[in-house]
């Protein structure tokens, strides 16, 4: 659709300037034209006349409005407020006014896009899926899945970063984590039953429990805190959150961090992908373990005999201290790069601390790299090339799937 206009009623001159400023140079200018009022009259006046689709942002100072106000289809106006809370009807919601203005919008577009499915709010940005995976914990990759979202971020895009862990590392998200376990709070598990009763309305529910990580400056989910809800998963409900985030068209890389495990949804989020990133660590019981897993989770996607999923995986050594003594007596495996290890980390105390320039660095070299090479695989016996194609991509999925 084209812009919606967002009508801001406030006296407020130094917010409207800021918030109108906010969206002209972030991309929440491809789905906001904003109209700025300071005078009730006008405003009242302007949402009389006006005949194309708009939203009003009212301040609470202005309220009661008039009758034919509430006229308006749903989805078509919230009210700010200056107390910290939300609250109000489904139809008219109230929203905090000092909240960061990119959460704030995000809120407003899914509550528009969520009583107005018809001609939803909506980037215009292609996602690529990227998943990070380990055969075994430890290895540092919600760490690196971290990092490498941050490279990315660096670079101008705009990136979401999801944890599909069975067991996630709760430390990185630790004051939602700490918020929701006091209230009780779940969004996660919230939009899982969006997933599974309103597949249509996700789009929309994603848009309000996203948040921004205030180092990394991605956007990711909070990952539940109910292991049970996490065992639950199932490979449809995997799919749904994917395309999902991809017609949201507000991202250009989509970041998994996967589970160690063959679950079907873990699978399922693996054939999705179209890189998957495997980090190794350089000891040889961790090799033999990924070796192994190498091999059963080639039968579990369907690879042809003759056929190795190691052909279309970026194989990653992290941790690497400069010298690699034991990754090439293990059949399966060219490294495409190396992650440093970070010594300095072993006195941190909060995970905040955890963001290294190195380490981004590094994943921008294995990054560009991969992104370069022509790579090859096979179809129906054929031998093809494509430009940095991996499992989730066409050709590769020719093979995966079998």
């Amino acid at each position: 659709m084209t812009k919606l206009k967002l009508v801001l009623l406030d006296e407020d001159a130094y917010f409207s300037d800021m918030l109108a400023v906010f969206i002209r140079t972030t991309d929440y200018s491809e789905r906001f034209a904003v109209q700025r009022f300071t005078s009730r009259e006008s405003a009242m006046h302007y949402v009389a006349r006006e005949r194309e689709p708009f939203l009003l942002l009212v301040h609470e100072a202005f309220l009661p409005l008039p009758d034919h106000v509430f006229e308006l289809r749903a989805g078509s106006m919230m009210v700010l407020s200056e107390a910290n809370g939300s609250g109000g009807i489904v139809e008219y919601p109230v929203l905090f006014k000092y909240q960061p203005l990119d959460q704030m919008l995000s809120t407003v577009s899914g509550h528009y896009n969520e009583l107005c499915e018809a001609a939803p709010l909506h980037g215009q940005r292609a996602s690529q899926i990227i998943g990070l995976y380990s055969a075994v914990g430890g290895t540092g990759k919600t760490v690196a899945a971290s990092h490498l979202a941050r490279h990315w971020v660096q670079q101008g895009e705009k990136v979401m970063c999801v944890s599909l862990e069975q067991q996630p590392s709760y430390a990185w998200y630790p004051q939602e984590m700490l918020a929701g376990g006091l209230s009780g709070e779940d969004p996660f598990a919230e939009l899982l039953y969006y997933i599974r009763a309103q597949p249509k309305q996700v789009p929309a529910k994603l848009e309000q429990v996203k948040r921004r990580h205030p180092r990394g400056r991605y956007d990711y989910l909070i990952p539940s805190s109910s292991w049970r809800e996490l065992l639950e998963w199932q490979a449809e409900d995997v799919s749904v959150l994917l395309e999902s985030l991809a017609i949201l068209g507000g991202y250009d890389r989509i970041v998994l961090d996967l589970d160690s495990s063959f679950h079907p949804s873990n699978l399922e989020a693996i054939r999705r992908c179209d890189a998957l990133y495997w980090l190794l660590l350089d000891d040889v019981v961790h090799l033999d373990k990924a070796a192994l897993c190498l091999e059963r989770m080639g039968a579990q996607l369907g690879i042809r005999e003759g056929a190795s999923l190691g052909e279309d995986v970026i194989f990653v050594l992290n941790k690497s201290r400069g010298v690699v003594l034991n990754v090439g007596s293990v059949q399966g495996f060219r490294l495409r790069g190396e992650l440093p290890y970070i010594p300095e980390w072993k006195s941190v105390d909060r995970v905040e601390e955890l963001f290294s320039v190195a380490l981004a660095e590094a994943w921008g070299r294995i990054v560009s790299r991969k992104e370069g090479m022509v790579k090859s695989y096979v179809v129906n016996g054929n031998e093809a090339r494509a430009e940095g194609q991996n499992p989730g991509a066409a050709g590769s999925r020719a093979v995966i799937d079998g």
